[in-house]
């Protein structure tokens, strides 16, 4: 069994930390490659055959594993700091085979000796500590790590309007779209307290999930109607934020697992454009996203270190890399019967009682 021993100390020293643009792994790798040829004026075709010792990047049993987190810092919330996307890159030291394993925000895990609460507030809460340096990604890394049964070598945080501008600058990607499907309910940003003109208090109602849907229905001016059709979309960035955030989907495409493999389909689709010829021989292009990383996206990925990721994925083909979802339908997670231990939220836990499962799980994805 390998990795299992994972070690969680916290650590307070002051990490170096490389802005590079774009917390979404395989697209994170092509773009340290903009900040390379603008930054020291090397040509595209330089920056690859550029040889880098291997043994310069961290890695267990030969895999990089890289968390990559999604900030919902939009314009009418900037201070948010819950992580909306939380995603494992894992890719194999010689290029061999990627996996990306997608963990669900509502997963419920123990954040210290006396709280617990769902993966997506680790990173919130751990900033919130102001005794710890870096207490945000430290917690969130520790809490993957305990879920996955594997180490975290790197991560890289971007927030959604970082997403949307990436987007833009590469002139938009082509998304596979699996379903038809329409979402009513797309939250507008700013209209979270929108009254639509009703002036009558609402209906106080103790359930907090059907107070949520009571406010979609009456409340319809708070939400845009999404639609895509089935088949090959070029999409833009506000499109492929929307595609990538849907949750309330009528009919499969609804719910967050859904969501999950979405966001998936919208990597792969940024990664083959944003490693496509005419993007990286276009010295315009690469300015651009190189002076658009730095406002975005914070990581403890080196120049150097990125350089060699980007060699290594260049030997990747599409059929080599791997899509996981941690969900029910995995037979991983499971939605509790009585909600009152859990604050009365809606979370997922782990079938068991405990990760044992999910990391077994793990282990036969990245080694079998």
């Amino acid at each position: 069994m390998r990795y299992l021993d994972v070690k969680r100390t916290k650590k307070k020293e002051v990490k170096k930390k490389s802005p590079i643009f774009k917390a979404i792994f395989l697209v994170l790798l092509g773009l340290v490659v903009a900040g390379m040829v603008w930054a020291r004026s090397l040509s595209p075709m330089s920056v690859f055959s550029k040889i880098i010792n291997p043994s310069g990047l961290k890695q267990t049993d030969g895999r990089i594993n890289i968390l990559l987190l999604g900030l919902d810092t939009r314009p009418d919330r900037p201070s948010s700091t819950l992580t909306d996307t939380v995603i494992v890159g894992s890719i194999d030291n010689e290029g061999k085979n990627a996996t990306l394993i997608s963990i669900p925000r509502d997963l419920w895990v123990p954040i210290d000796d006396d709280y617990s609460g769902k993966i997506n507030s680790a990173y919130a809460i751990g900033e919130a500590d102001q005794d710890k340096i870096d207490g945000g990604i430290t917690l969130a890394k520790e809490k993957v790590e305990e879920v996955l049964g594997i180490p975290i070598h790197y991560y890289a945080l971007i927030n959604f309007e970082g997403f949307k501008k990436a987007i833009d600058i590469l002139g938009g990607i082509e998304v596979d779209v699996e379903n038809t499907f329409d979402d009513y309910h797309y939250p507008i940003p700013g209209r979270e307290e929108d009254t639509c003109g009703i002036t009558e208090d609402p209906i106080k109602i103790e359930d907090g999930k059907e107070a949520t849907q009571s406010a979609e229905e009456i409340y319809l001016c708070r939400y845009d109607h999404l639609h895509f059709d089935k088949g090959l979309t070029k999409m833009d960035g506000e499109t492929a934020l929307r595609y990538a955030r849907s949750r309330y989907a009528v009919g499969v495409e609804g719910g967050d697992f859904a969501r999950a493999k979405r966001q998936q389909k919208v990597i792969i689709a940024a990664k083959n454009k944003l490693l496509s010829l005419p993007t990286l021989l276009n010295p315009g292009k690469l300015k651009e996203l190189y002076d658009a990383y730095g406002e975005f996206v914070e990581t403890d990925l080196g120049i150097s270190e990125g350089q060699r990721l980007l060699e290594i994925s260049q030997k990747l083909e599409k059929e080599t890399i791997k899509n996981a979802v941690i969900d029910k339908d995995s037979e991983l997670v499971v939605s509790p019967i009585d909600s009152d231990p859990y604050l009365g939220a809606s979370v997922l836990i782990p079938k068991g009682g405990d990760f044992s499962q999910i990391q077994a799980f793990i282990q036969r994805l990245l080694f079998e």
